[in-house]
């Protein structure tokens, strides 16, 4: 079938619709004519019964939606913990805690690492609510679900939350400065210096001189680097201290300045 425009007896523009169409100037013959309106009718109430059949499922998978919990920032065991809470309401608003007749269960191990952990109910032990915060140190493992209300005195919004709390990770063990520089090289007067000194153990590592008036005229401790020119010809002895979180460790130098 050819969909077509044609100038009726009024002059007004239509769709119609023919197997077979003659048209002529001034005017068309066609064999049968169907208007579009009758068309359009049947259009439109296809296009409403599709939307009635598939309405019902798109509402259902956005309730779905807005029913699941908002996770929160992972808390650490034993590590204080402040999360702040939000609301699209305005206002002054006040949080509360919605209590629940569910008893709180317990979060037995898990025998396997494949094996599901039910969510505890309730805050986390060691978490309280302070205003529109959530503050404390949480003292176990495992996920909590709970649900606060914020309240401006007009109007109520009820939240359910997750809230995790992980297991402290083992902080690595510490270890002592070990001074690895045993000599230092010669200076000579009026001639640019510069040594670097190096020491194992846990990073970082900071050094200091136990007495400055002890190093050579001209000659600075700059980080890890001794540094300058020396003015005078001798040889001076002074100690170097290597420091870091799980201690410090001393060494003695001698450094011999040269006459240029």
């Amino acid at each position: 079938y050819y969909l077509f425009l044609y100038y009726n007896e009024n002059n007004i523009k239509a769709f119609t619709t023919n197997a077979l169409s003659i048209s002529y100037k001034g005017g068309t013959i066609m064999k049968k004519k169907y208007r579009w309106k009758p068309l359009l009718s049947c259009l439109l109430t296809a296009v409403l019964l599709f939307g009635l059949m598939f309405t019902p499922e798109l509402h259902a998978e956005d309730e779905e939606a807005s029913e699941k919990p908002a996770q929160l920032t992972d808390a650490i065991q034993d590590t204080a913990y402040e999360e702040a809470l939000t609301t699209k309401l305005t206002g002054t608003i006040t949080w509360s805690l919605k209590e629940t007749e569910t008893e709180p269960v317990t979060n037995p191990e898990a025998k396997k690492d494949t094996e599901t952990k039910e969510p505890l109910i309730g805050l986390p032990d060691g978490i309280r609510l302070k205003e529109d915060h959530l503050i404390g140190t949480p003292t176990k493992t495992g996920t909590w679900n709970f649900t606060l209300i914020a309240n401006n005195g007009k109007e109520k919004e009820e939240n359910d939350y997750l809230l995790t709390v992980k297991e402290k990770a083992e902080e690595p063990e510490l270890i002592k400065p070990t001074v690895t520089t045993k000599e230092l090289p010669k200076g000579i007067v009026d001639k640019a210096y510069e040594a670097k000194l190096t020491a194992d153990g846990t990073a970082p590592i900071t050094w200091e001189a136990k007495d400055d008036t002890a190093l050579p005229d001209g000659i600075s401790l700059k980080d890890d680097i001794l540094t300058g020119t020396p003015t005078k010809a001798g040889s001076y002895s002074f100690t170097l201290i290597a420091k870091n979180e799980a201690g410090t460790a001393e060494q003695a130098f001698e450094l011999t300045v040269a006459e240029a």
